[in-house]
């Protein structure tokens, strides 16, 4: 969570210590106490991985923290972070509530979305939006608690 809410922020560098990995555990498999601070865990590794393969899937470098392009507030249980190249790519990260609806300004044009779950990795991907321009609505998948969104518009 704190990883991708980093990250989405504009972050540049998290740092992903792994506390599985120690002197006589050098394979990942230490297990370490509930009182131990930090984490690790294969699981864990498995997360921060969807992390960098979702933000791979974008020209990061473009993009830079964009709150406010989202139109109306949130639920007051909801956190978004979103990074955006507007008009081009938008990646957004949500915690805390699940179906509620956000606009984006968009122009027009056809854009791919796709929603992760970023604890099980598991993603759904809806038909491409052939969008006339302007406000878009989304709905943020009532089974996410913790989710991303991609959106980026087709280039030819």
């Amino acid at each position: 969570m704190e990883a991708w809410e980093f990250i989405l922020a504009g972050g540049g560098l998290f740092n992903n210590l792994d506390y599985s990995f120690t002197v006589g555990h050098e394979d990942g498999t230490f297990k370490y106490p509930p009182t131990q601070p930090g984490g690790g865990s294969p699981a864990f590794r498995k997360q921060i991985k969807l992390l960098k393969d979702f933000i791979h899937s974008f020209d990061f470098v473009r993009m830079k923290p964009a709150r406010d392009a989202i139109r109306e507030p949130l639920p007051k249980d909801a956190q978004c972070q979103i990074l955006a190249e507007p008009g081009r790519q938008y990646a957004a990260y949500f915690r805390g509530a699940a179906k509620f609806e956000f606009t984006l300004d968009f122009p027009a044009g056809n854009y791919h979305v796709r929603w992760i779950d970023v604890v099980s990795g598991r993603e759904e991907a809806p038909p491409m939006i052939s969008h006339p321009g302007g406000p878009a609505r989304f709905v943020v998948p009532d089974d996410l608690k913790e989710c991303a969104v991609r959106i980026v518009r087709e280039t030819r």
